[in-house]
């Protein structure tokens, strides 16, 4: 690819000028004459090849680059931008290993083989294999179906092949398959190889005849021969044991009528089938040798001596709850409980009631919830060991029926006043659908969420603030607001009486009760002079 450049000097005097490409691959550009003179007013025009190589590190694509022309004397320079676009070329190579193989009598003997692909363009390749079969005698499945070679890659696939039938009898057969690996894009671009699949009989036909003579000349040999009883197999389960526990002896004798069996000392059966299960429970502790010995008609055959372990029996540790707890002790119905325990080793199963869930004994807890009646639910922790041993503990823990409605905040301005004074209220609630306020003996519907209300009391008063849920539950909230009536003549100390009576101090006014009568919910009466009487509500 040949490019242009044409370079006009524009004024002052001739100089000499230096051609360069930049940005591209030095080895991509020849430039004819690096350097040239330029006259003032004159076009010089020069050329520059690209001649990029055809190899796959030659990417495919667009490489910008600047063509600059600089000054040789001044060292001024001027540049022109441009864009060399590589365009794309196919080249691939197949290979194959092995070139030949053998198939197998059976499907583990059946050959792999293993095609190298190798990408010598410029531009990746998705290649789909298949392998061409003239024959249809040969199935395959190639370990991937596609696959993507980078320029200059090679990749390796391999392609299991099975013959479609297999022959007992038979000579070899070859079958010629033909590996081709083609662009999925470009279907035009492919490689191809060659194999071959050699198939063989599983048995050739000179060597089943040689085998059939043999074997009919030792199975009439092994036919005239006597033989003497004997056991095949024998076999003792558990060979350690502990006493009570259960052991099973079995065997299998061959010419055989029947089998003599002891244990230790003891002839347990003179004649036994010659194929049984004997089952025998020690028990006493020890080392026992049982001794097996097939038998037919007066023949004895060879014994088989085996030895049976037997140990005392262990005893099982008592179950014990090293720790047992539950928290909160008071919940809420429909809250989780948190279940803690701790428990011997000896224990194998655990279980609580009343909900009667079994517990694994290797853990250390569980949560649980909070259901049944409000009140007290004892909970009881039983264990028990392999002996069936059992132990308890329990947990007492009280139930509530709550309430989604809150009471943040519930508070008075001041909870003692002089009559006649305001008294601001202020609450916060939240998850109530009503909320009512209670002074004294009147109640009277306010605000759900936040309220703000001032009240003037006669006397000492309860103020309770209800909340009530969705579901008709409450939570209540109790102020007690005291009122001082600043008439109140103040009580009489006993030790230090006045020094006169029947008067107050101002001008003779006879004293007053604690509380009006009829508006105080702590109740009043009216006293005798110098005595007093006062109720107050008392604090929840």
């Amino acid at each position: 690819m040949t490019l242009g450049v044409e370079v006009r000097l524009l004024e002052g005097d001739s100089d000499r000028y230096e051609l360069s490409v930049e940005g591209l691959d030095p080895g991509w550009v020849a430039i004819p004459a690096p350097t040239f003179d330029a006259v003032p007013g004159e076009v010089t025009e020069q050329k520059v090849f690209f001649k990029p190589s055809r190899e796959s590190d030659s990417l495919a694509g667009s490489y910008p680059f600047v063509v600059k022309v600089r000054s040789l004397t001044t060292g001024e320079s001027r540049t022109a931008p441009g864009v060399l676009t590589l365009r794309t070329f196919h080249h691939l190579t197949a290979d194959i290993n092995p070139r030949r193989a053998l198939a197998g009598a059976n499907e583990e003997g059946d050959p792999t083989f293993r095609l190298s692909v190798t990408n010598m363009g410029n531009s990746e390749e998705t290649l789909q294999v298949s392998v061409t079969d003239p024959d249809n005698a040969v199935a395959y499945e190639p370990e991937r179906e596609s696959v993507t070679v980078a320029p200059g890659q090679t990749v390796s696939i391999g392609i299991p092949v099975t013959p479609k039938r297999r022959k007992l009898i038979g000579s070899v057969q070859l079958h010629s398959l033909t590996i081709t690996a083609r662009s999925t894009t470009q279907p035009a671009v492919g490689a191809n190889t060659q194999a071959t699949l050699e198939q063989r009989g599983v048995i050739s036909p000179s060597w089943l005849v040689g085998m059939i003579a043999l074997l009919l000349l030792v199975v009439g040999w092994i036919a005239m021969m006597p033989k003497a009883p004997r056991l095949i197999s024998s076999k003792i389960a558990p060979e350690s044991l502990k006493v009570g526990e259960v052991v099973n002896l079995e065997w299998t004798a061959s010419d055989a009528e029947s089998v003599r069996l002891q244990i230790g000392s003891q002839n347990v059966d003179e004649k036994l089938a010659a194929r049984d299960v004997y089952t025998w429970t020690p028990t006493e502790p020890g080392q026992y040798v049982v001794t097996i010995t097939p038998v037919r008609n007066n023949w004895n055959g060879t014994p088989v001596v085996r030895t049976i372990t037997v140990l005392e029996p262990e005893r099982v540790p008592e179950p014990e709850i090293l720790a047992f707890d539950i928290e909160p002790k008071r919940a809420r119905i429909g809250e989780t409980l948190q279940v803690r325990y701790r428990l011997s080793d000896s224990v194998v199963k655990a279980s609580l009631s009343p909900i009667g869930r079994d517990l694994n004994p290797r853990l250390d807890g569980v949560q649980i919830p909070a259901d049944g009646s409000p009140g007290r639910v004892t909970y009881r922790l039983v264990v028990e060991n392999a002996e069936g041993k059992m132990a308890s503990q329990s947990v007492d823990v009280e139930l509530y029926e709550g309430t989604d409605a809150t009471i943040v905040a519930f508070q008075a301005s001041a909870t003692e006043v002089d009559l006649g004074l305001p008294v601001k209220l202020e609450w916060t609630v939240t998850g109530a659908v009503r909320v009512e306020l209670a002074i004294g003996n009147e109640k009277q519907a306010v605000d759900t969420n936040n309220g703000t209300v001032e009240i003037n009391l006669p006397a000492t008063t309860k103020v309770t603030l209800t909340a009530i849920d969705a579901n008709g539950r409450s939570a209540t909230k109790t102020l007690t607001i005291t009122v001082k009536d600043p008439n109140e003549v103040p009580p009489v100390d006993e030790n230090n009486p006045p020094a006169t009576t029947g008067t107050t101090a101002g001008g003779g006014r006879p004293p007053t009760t604690g509380g009006a009568t009829g508006g105080n919910p702590g109740g009043g009466t009216a006293g005798n002079a110098g005595e007093r009487t006062r109720t107050d509500a008392p604090n929840r």
